[in-house]
C-alpha cells in the first residue's frame, strides 16, 4: 500500500447520517447529532450508594447483547478528567464502535454525581430506547431519574455537504476571532472557529464517505503527526481516498452553561436533556464568504493610502502611518458585506432537528424533567474509592518480615 493511501481514521465516516434538503449551491446534505454529553446528581445518600454498586458489578460479567469495560476517564488534551471512574458500552460485535460512556466519582465540588457520553451516530432511534432500556433493567429505577434531572454539557451537531472543499470558500464565526487550521500528514485540511470551551464553536474538515463498507475493510496502522509541536499518537487507514465521495463537515460544538447567581453546582442549567428539542438555532453565526474575497483583501491592503508619486519615501511613510483614519477597516467591512454568501438555507436546515432527535429515541423524546429541592441540592456527589485491594502473597510477606528485622 503506498503512502499516500494512508488517511487519517477521523477524516473516514463509516455511520450513515439522515438526508435532508440540498444547498443552495446544488450539494446534497446531511444531519446528525454526532456526540451528546449529559450530567446529572444523586438526591441523596442511599440512592447513590445503591446506584454506584450495581454500576460496578456491570463489568463483572458477560452480556449477551453488550461488553461492558472499565476504562478510566481522560483528556486528549492531557487535563485533568472532572470524573474518576468510567465503564464503555459497545455492542456485542466484532470492531464494534462505543455507544455510551459511563462516568461517575467527582473530583471536584459543584460536579454532577454521574455523567453520560453517548455517540448517536452508531445507533437508531430503536437502538438508543433498548439501550436506555438494558441499562435501566441493570441499574434500577434511580437511572430513570437520573436522565429526567439531567443537564446537557456537550452537544455536536455535524452538517454534511458533499461535493464540497473547505477551500472553496472563506469562513467565519460571528462574535468570535479565534481560529486555527489543521493541515496534519495523511489527513484533510480543516479549520476551528471558536474557542475550545467556548458555548459555541465551528470545526470544518474534509472526510471521505466509506458507509457501504465495515471498519475491519481497511487495515489500520498507528502513527504520530506534529500539532504545537508535539508527536501526537493518531491511527491511520490504508484507503484510496479517490475511490469514495467527498464532503466537507460542518460541526457545531455546543457546550451550554450554566445562568444565574450561586456558587459552581448550584446555578440555573442553561439546556435541560429533557429540553433538548427546544434548542436555539445554532448555524446562525456561521459565516460564508466566496474564495475571492481573499484577493480582494490583499488589494485593498496594497492600494489603500497609496501614494501618487515616484518617491520611495512617500511608501515608507504610508507603511508607517498604517490605517490612517480607519479607512482600510471600512473598506474591508464592505468587501465583506459584499462577498458574503448564503450557502445552504439556515431555517430550512434547522427543520429538520426534529429527525436528528428522533434518533435518540423515545425514552428521551419524552422525558419530564425533575428539579431538585434544596436538601437534595446539598447531598455530597463524592463516592469512596472502593476498588480492592490486592492480598500480598506469602512471598511479599516473607520478604516484609525480613526486612523489617533489626
Amino acid at each position: 500500500m503506498k503512502k499516500n493511501k494512508l488517511l487519517n481514521k477521523k477524516n473516514v465516516e463509516f455511520s450513515p447520517s439522515d438526508k435532508i434538503c440540498d444547498s443552495l449551491e446544488g450539494h446534497e446534505m446531511k444531519l446528525r447529532i454526532d456526540w451528546l454529553s449529559i450530567v446529572s446528581r444523586f438526591h441523596s445518600e442511599e440512592e447513590k450508594s445503591e446506584f454506584v454498586q450495581k454500576l460496578q458489578s456491570l463489568p463483572e460479567r458477560e452480556w449477551k447483547n453488550y461488553v461492558v469495560q472499565k476504562k478510566s476517564p481522560r483528556n486528549a488534551t492531557g487535563t485533568c478528567h472532572p470524573y474518576k471512574y468510567g465503564l464503555c458500552i459497545s455492542r456485542n460485535e466484532p470492531d464494534a464502535p462505543m455507544l455510551a460512556y459511563l462516568m461517575w466519582g467527582p473530583k471536584a465540588p459543584g460536579t454532577g454525581g454521574f455523567s453520560i457520553q453517548f455517540h448517536p451516530q452508531h445507533m437508531t432511534g430503536k437502538r438508543m430506547d433498548l439501550l436506555l432500556k438494558w441499562l435501566s433493567d441493570r441499574l434500577g429505577e434511580t437511572f430513570a431519574h437520573l436522565l429526567a434531572r439531567a443537564w446537557v454539557t456537550r452537544l455536536d451537531i455535524a452538517l454534511d455537504i458533499y461535493g464540497c472543499k473547505l477551500n472553496d470558500y472563506l469562513w467565519g464565526l460571528k462574535k468570535s476571532s479565534i481560529y486555527k487550521d489543521y493541515d496534519n500528514d495523511k489527513g484533510l485540511p480543516g479549520l476551528a472557529l471558536g474557542a475550545f470551551d467556548s458555548k459555541l464553536s465551528v470545526l470544518i474538515y474534509g472526510k471521505i464517505d466509506a458507509t457501504l463498507f465495515k471498519r475491519i475493510t481497511f487495515p489500520e496502522q498507528a502513527g504520530y503527526v506534529n500539532e504545537k509541536g508535539r508527536r501526537k499518537r493518531e491511527y491511520f487507514l490504508e484507503i484510496d481516498k479517490e475511490e469514495h465521495p467527498k464532503f466537507l463537515r460542518v460541526e457545531m460544538r455546543i457546550q451550554p452553561e450554566s445562568t444565574g447567581p450561586g456558587r459552581r453546582g448550584f446555578r440555573q442549567k442553561a439546556l435541560m436533556l429533557s429540553d433538548l428539542s427546544k434548542l436555539e438555532h445554532p448555524f446562525e453565526r456561521l459565516l460564508v464568504y466566496k474564495r475571492k474575497l481573499e484577493g480582494e483583501l490583499i488589494n485593498a491592503v496594497f492600494t489603500n493610502d497609496r501614494p501618487k508619486t515616484n518617491g520611495i519615501k512617500a511608501w515608507v511613510d504610508v507603511l508607517r502611518r498604517g490605517d490612517s483614519g480607519g479607512r482600510l477597516a471600512r473598506k474591508f467591512a464592505k468587501l465583506l458585506s459584499f462577498n458574503e454568501v448564503e450557502l445552504f438555507d439556515k431555517n430550512d436546515v434547522w427543520s429538520f432537528w426534529p429527525i436528528c432527535m428522533a434518533k435518540l429515541g423515545q425514552v428521551i423524546g419524552t422525558l419530564k424533567p425533575e428539579f431538585a429541592t434544596g436538601e437534595e441540592m446539598a447531598v455530597s456527589q463524592f463516592v469512596e474509592d472502593t476498588r480492592k485491594r490486592k492480598r500480598k502473597t506469602r512471598h511479599q510477606k516473607r520478604q516484609e518480615q525480613e526486612h523489617s528485622k533489626p
